[in-house]
């Protein structure tokens, strides 16, 4: 219908136009700011924030307890391998044992613009110890390869968020475990030579996750070449914001590490050094926020909230003060794809295997909380598909009220043309049908 077409071609324009200021704006603070370190533009909060329930992540993408539910330890869509273990509240990756990793990865590549990862998790080891290994949960072009960074290899195509545990120096003073997101293109990351290593990093917080009492949740997103994270620390389904990136795209047109692949793999890997820690998952989800985050909206639209974090729980930005540094350096440990530590440290570390507190239990009123969360999401996109369906129905229905008004229109100029017909009919005496003027048998004019 001409006028239908009209209007969509004005919002299409109008679309159009937007689109083109607002990567006008983006282009003029690149050029005003100069090359943008992605790194300084992670940032942290001692605010709080609830987020949009997840949206239905299908079972091929998410996995959760309990684990005795899974036919002989299989789990649809995923594989886990090194010394990864179910238990039936969780799944293991690795024990409080030195120089071990563990790992789980989707079977299949996805393809995906827009995504989201729910992660609940502990880490917890040896209280007297600061140095215990760490976790990360990748998106990676290829599914992974064991390797000494956090039991992934270092020349992986996509993101990491890190969960980083080692804290500890050489010097032995005690260091916050900290969030980072690092970015790379496949080149290998040499984390020996610093400078360079932390040229891949786009985000840090720092945040007390280890050796709580309570499961930890992350909620990773990456929608409109944003990548951002956000920590619960209490259990409480309230989220401290963690990392916020700059638009990553804008970057990859400038340097190619920051172009996250279309289709890759999601996965979790962990890795222990001379120290270790526990690492446990109890449920991991991925949602597809592409036709949610279109035209720049954003899916989980974080609300603040006035509930005030305790101190030994609230997550800091990195560069914060002194003790949050900026740009740390994160761990590889290539012994852990050699050998075990020979002797006496190799023991001492078993040793405080053993002393380590089990992993918090999921109770009935979590189990609870998490079901009446996921029947939030399902309902959240019930209704959007229920809005759509609106839409629809309201474009149809004036698509319709159109077509009736031509069918109307059309009518009456029928009926027009038949008693126009009619009249010259009588005044030329009967003939059959209308006459051209200055034809033989024409009336006078």
């Amino acid at each position: 219908h001409p006028q239908l077409a009209a209007r969509l071609h004005c919002d299409r324009l109008t679309m159009a136009a937007l689109a083109a200021a607002l990567m006008s704006a983006d282009a003029s603070v690149l050029a005003l700011s100069g090359p943008l370190s992605p790194a300084t533009a992670g940032k942290g909060a001692d605010a709080q924030v609830d987020l949009t329930p997840m949206p239905y992540s299908p079972p091929k993408l998410s996995f959760s307890n309990p684990y005795k539910a899974y036919a002989g330890g299989n789990i649809p869509g995923w594989e886990y391998g090194g010394e990864t273990s179910l238990n039936n509240d969780y799944i293991m990756l690795t024990t409080a044992t030195s120089n071990k990793l563990g790992w789980i990865w989707t079977t299949e590549p996805i393809e995906i613009d827009d995504w989201e990862v729910q992660l609940e998790f502990h880490i917890g080891g040896d209280p007297r110890q600061s140095t215990g290994g760490g976790m990360a949960v990748w998106f990676t072009e290829q599914q992974g390869r064991a390797g000494a960074m956090y039991g992934q290899s270092d020349d992986f195509r996509g993101v990491g968020i890190l969960f980083d545990s080692y804290g500890g120096g050489e010097s032995g003073e005690r260091v916050e475990p900290f969030v980072v997101a690092v970015l790379n293109d496949g080149t290998s990351i040499d984390e020996g030579a610093h400078e360079q290593a932390v040229e891949h990093q786009v985000g840090i917080c720092y945040a007390a996750y280890r050796n709580l009492k309570n499961i930890v949740r992350a909620r990773i997103a990456w929608t409109n070449g944003q990548l951002r994270v956000w920590l619960d620390l209490t259990s409480s389904n309230h989220f401290q914001p963690c990392i916020e990136t700059v638009n990553l795209r804008e970057l990859a047109k400038q340097d190619k590490r920051y172009d996250l692949p279309r289709v890759g793999h999601f996965g979790v890997t962990a890795m222990t050094g001379a120290h270790a820690d526990t690492h446990v998952v109890y449920s991991l989800a991925v949602a597809n926020l592409t036709g949610a985050a279109r035209d720049g909206a954003d899916p989980l639209a974080p609300t603040p909230i006035s509930d005030q974090v305790p101190d030994d729980v609230r997550v800091h930005a990195g560069g914060e003060d002194a003790a949050h540094p900026e740009r740390p350096a994160v761990a590889t440990d290539p012994t852990v794809l050699e050998a075990h530590l020979p002797g006496e440290q190799n023991l001492q570390a078993d040793q405080a295997a053993h002393a380590t507190a089990v992993p918090p239990t999921t109770s009935e009123d979590e189990y609870l909380s998490r079901f009446a969360h996921e029947l939030l999401g399902v309902e959240a996109s019930m209704w959007e598909v229920h809005a759509q369906c609106n839409a629809s129905r309201a474009t149809l229905a004036d698509v319709r009220t159109d077509v009736l008004a031509l069918v109307a229109h059309r009518t009456a100029v029928d009926q027009r043309l038949q008693t126009l017909q009619e009249a010259v009919e009588r005044r030329g005496g009967g003939g059959d049908g209308l006459v051209a003027p200055g034809a033989p048998g024409a009336p006078a004019a």
